[in-house]
C-alpha cells in the first residue's frame, strides 16, 4: 500500500482541486508514484479525455563519496562514544563505593 489521499476541494467548472497525499514512506517508490495516481485522475477529468496518461520517471543520484564515508565512520564514533559514556559509568559507581566506604 502506498498511501492514502483526502481530497477537500474539487469543482471541475472553474478546474480547481486540492487533495493531500498520507504516503507510506517505508516504500521508497510512493513518493513518486502514488501522487501521480491522483494527478493523472485529476487531469482526465479537467481534460475531458478517459484515454490520458501522466507518466513519471525516477531516477535516483548515485551515492556520493561523501555519503559512503559517512557511513564508514559514523559505527566508530559511535562506539567511541558509548565507550566513554561506560568508562565514565564506571568510574563513578567505584568512587562513590569508596566514599560511602570512607564516610561510614
Amino acid at each position: 500500500m502506498y498511501g492514502t489521499y483526502e481530497i477537500f476541494h474539487a469543482n471541475k467548472t472553474s478546474q480547481e482541486y486540492k487533495f493531500v497525499n498520507y504516503i507510506n514512506l517505508t516504500s521508497d517508490l510512493s513518493v513518486v508514484t502514488f501522487p501521480a495516481y491522483m494527478y493523472e485522475s485529476i487531469l482526465k477529468v479537467a481534460t475531458g479525455d478517459p484515454e490520458f496518461e501522466f507518466k513519471t520517471r525516477s531516477t535516483p543520484y548515485p551515492i556520493t563519496y561523501e555519503i559512503r564515508r559517512r557511513t564508514a565512520t559514523s559505527d566508530a564514533g559511535a562506539i567511541i562514544f558509548f565507550a566513554a559514556i561506560s568508562y565514565s559509568i564506571v568510574i563513578t559507581v567505584t568512587i562513590s563505593y569508596l566514599v560511602v566506604e570512607r564516610i561510614s
